[in-house]
């Protein structure tokens, strides 16, 4: 069977940079400097005949490059001003060897379309081989651009600052027309690769149009800050920015959102309509401009309003209370106002631009029509015209087009003593985040007994719509305490403790219907924080060799194997992130179809002690907490739960599990990072030979994975750990042990 093993194939690769710098002087009180980099990096696949296991090489190009430029002019002794612009412009290439290439054609297929590159090919129980990966050309160039102007001046105990900046970031999607994609099953004649052979699809998809997208987004901010010594001991700092972010918009207006008041697609101009693909059903949704439906926007190219009340006041002191050095108190605050580079509740593709066509057959239809309804060599005549989609089945963004910008309040406390040369820090920190931009189902039926029913939808004639709202927040509070050990004996210790609890009742995976009628519910841990978190680094001049306390007149030779060696670590002990266990099966409240992740009643703690946890037999948790909403039937309808997750009544239907995301702690990490260096001076100047070694987890201590499988409805697997974690970003890598060994000459 093809496509049972990898390869690393052979190709081109090149690398090329370039790096210049001016600096030119008009007098000592005023000078520019420009810079630029180019940096380009191409792979090629060797040309060859289409072969299957090929189909995984790609063809990349990635170049880059930068502009810098740079005017600095003091006017006066305490007057100055910065001029800054900057351009960066990045290309992410992607394309297979076969993107010119009609591969559809050469392999016999008709009326092909002259669409490029591979299709899909998917195939259910046949072995090894599952799936030919669809590939065609991409290109994903971005650029941003930025201009500041800053003003200093200094007089007496004020030190001013006064600027502006504006930024442009384009972020562009370049692609061709998807390729199709081609299922087999076994629905006629019962292994899927022989109704490959014949020919004989159980299904195929196409797309209609390219999904490229062209996004801009501009941003304006000015600034004013004084610096204020109010005493000798005392400094004060005041600031105020203001910042505008209009939301992206769409080079060619190809961008659209649901407007719930009046049950139709809304586009920002005439232009967009060129664009609706023939699939579209026009005639049930509506597609108006912003104009025709009357959408409550002054910005239509980005169908959301611009939030122009984005003023973040921030202020901020120091003070000596003992006039000296050895103690200081240091507090803070600050408003922070940000946006995202798409424009929330719309869309750039989908159904109204890219559109796509399913066709399906069955078994009972082949033999009803004396044949297959569409089969290979000419499988797309099966399409006949275009035929318009369901409504019922589309999902589209919505928004009312008056977002605001989110707010985060970041306030901060510290205490910072001096004694004996040990230095202490305690440390208050906070951040809250309001108006948080998040996403709700408008199109949920409302929860009850009933079953499903897509006439029970606030809006029937579509499927979901995802609503951006504001309106969530997060909230983090957090101590630390931070020793530091001034060297001595050749030893330098710090050490650093954080406790932190993080809030929120915004949810971005896992079960989250009740979301969109309940959020308040889903206030609970953060998915990815952690509560306790202790890290120690240390450095230790081993006392061995010329010049130190063990062996100081010893022989040089000797010194060279044995002397003169620096031991470097950093510990880490922290606690572990927050889990949610779920279960698969019917939404007990009867406000989605289908099957899918809900979340389980909790009827127990669900931890369990350290001491009876053996992560790869029993559960890290305590599985018999949980239960699910509801029987084995749900209104009638088969409620496909295994025994993983115990059965509750058929009582509790009409309402969602009673539990809570992110409330069950798992696994933490203990992470030992070490390394030892020694220098060998060299005859030159400056110039010295070096040899390391760096130790990841030196005791192989195994760190497991960070979220065990959470899925109660899995009853072999959940709540088991099979497989260590690993991460390799500095200073808290892990895994498995890892030795890397250095030798570096520097000069």
């Amino acid at each position: 069977m093809w496509l049972t093993f990898s390869r690393n194939a052979w190709r081109k690769f090149d690398r090329d940079k370039i790096d210049g710098r001016v600096d030119y002087y008009f007098s000592p009180q005023h000078s520019v400097f420009g810079r630029y980099g180019h940096t380009r990096i191409v792979g090629l696949q060797p040309s060859q005949p289409f072969r299957p296991e090929h189909q995984i090489d790609q063809d990349f190009l990635f170049p880059s490059r930068s502009f810098g430029f740079a005017d600095v002019w003091t006017v006066s002794p305490n007057l100055t001003n910065e001029l800054r612009y900057g351009y960066t412009r990045t290309r992410l290439e992607f394309a297979t060897p076969f993107k010119d290439e009609d591969v559809m054609a050469t392999a016999g297929l008709r009326n092909t379309g002259g669409i490029k590159g591979t299709p899909e090919l998917a195939f259910t129980g046949a072995g090894d081989f599952q799936r030919l990966i669809p590939h065609a050309f991409f290109s994903g160039p971005t650029s941003a651009s930025a201009i500041t102007d800053q003003v200093s001046y200094h007089r007496g105990s004020h030190s001013i600052k006064v600027g502006f900046e504006f930024a442009r970031r384009q972020s562009f999607s370049v692609s061709a027309i998807t390729t199709p994609s081609f299922n087999f099953d076994g629905q006629f004649t019962g292994w899927s690769f022989a109704d490959f052979l014949l020919g004989i699809p159980r299904s195929m998809t196409r797309t209609l149009a390219s999904p490229s997208i062209y996004n801009f987004q501009d941003e304006w901010g000015f600034f004013v800050s004084d610096e204020f010594r109010v005493r000798p001991n005392v400094t004060l700092t005041l600031g105020m920015r203001y910042d505008m972010w209009p939301y992206s918009v769409e080079k060619y207006d190809r961008q659209h959102t649901y407007f719930l008041d009046r049950q139709v697609i809304v586009v920002p101009s005439e232009r967009s309509k060129q664009f609706v693909v023939a699939s579209f059903p026009t005639n049930r949704i509506p597609v108006m401009t912003v104009a025709e439906a009357g959408f409550p926007t002054s910005n239509a190219r980005a169908l959301n309003e611009t939030d122009k009340n984005n003023f973040s006041p921030r202020i901020g002191i120091a003070w000596r209370p003992f006039g000296g050095n050895s103690t200081a108190i240091r507090a803070g605050y600050g408003v922070f106002i940000y946006n995202a580079l798409a424009s929330p509740g719309t869309s750039t593709g989908g159904s109204l631009f890219t559109g796509s066509q399913t066709q399906q057959q069955t078994l009972a239809e082949l033999r009803a029509n004396g044949g297959p309804l569409f089969s290979f060599p000419d499988p797309f005549s099966g399409f006949g015209g275009v035929t318009q989609l369901d409504p019922t089945t589309l999902n589209f963004g919505a928004t009312d087009g008056k977002l605001r910008n989110p707010t985060t309040h970041e306030y901060s406390l510290s205490v910072d003593h001096q004694l004996r040369g040990w230095g202490t820090r305690l440390s208050y920190f906070g951040h809250l985040e309001t108006g948080f931009q998040t996403v709700v189902n408008s199109n949920a039926a409302r929860p009850g007994r009933l079953a499903f029913a897509q006439n029970r939808r606030p809006i029937p004639v579509v499927r979901d719509l995802n609503s951006a709202v504001n309106g969530g927040f997060t909230r983090v509070n957090g101590l630390q305490v931070d020793v530091r050990r001034p060297t001595a004996h050749g030893f330098t210790l710090d050490f650093g403790y954080t406790w932190m609890k993080s809030l929120s009742d915004v949810r971005t995976g896992g079960p989250r219907t009740e979301a969109n009628f309940n959020r308040q519910r889903f206030k609970s841990n953060t998915e990815f924080s952690f509560r306790h978190q202790a890290m120690v680094r240390y450095v230790w001049e081993i006392p061995v060799g010329r010049g130190r306390h063990f062996g100081a007149g010893m022989h040089p030779a000797l010194n060279g194997i044995i002397g003169g060696w620096r031991l470097t670590g950093i510990t880490v002990f922290q606690s572990g992130r927050y889990l949610t266990p779920f279960y698969n099966g019917l939404d007990p409240a009867g406000t989605t179809p289908g099957t899918g992740a809900q979340l389980p009643d909790r009827i127990g703690d669900g931890e369990l002690s350290g001491t009876t946890r053996t992560p790869s037999t029993v559960p890290f948790f305590d599985t018999a907490a949980f239960a699910c909403p509801g029987g084995s039937s749900i209104n009638g309808q088969p409620n496909l739960l295994t025994s993983g997750c115990p059965l509750s009544t058929a009582e509790n239907v009409g309402r969602f599990g009673n539990f809570s995301p992110s409330l069950i702690k798992g696994p933490g990490l203990n992470i030992w990072n070490l390394g030892v260096r020694k220098r060998f001076n060299l005859p030159r100047e400056n110039m010295n030979f070096e040899v390391a070694a760096q130790f990841s987890n030196p005791w192989n201590h195994p760190n497991w994975e960070l979220v065990p499988n959470v899925n109660l409805s899995s009853a072999a697997a959940v709540g088991k750990i099979t497989a260590v974690g690993e991460q390799f970003v500095s200073p808290f890598s892990y895994g498995n042990r890892d030795i890397t060994l250095e030798l570096r000459i520097n000069f």
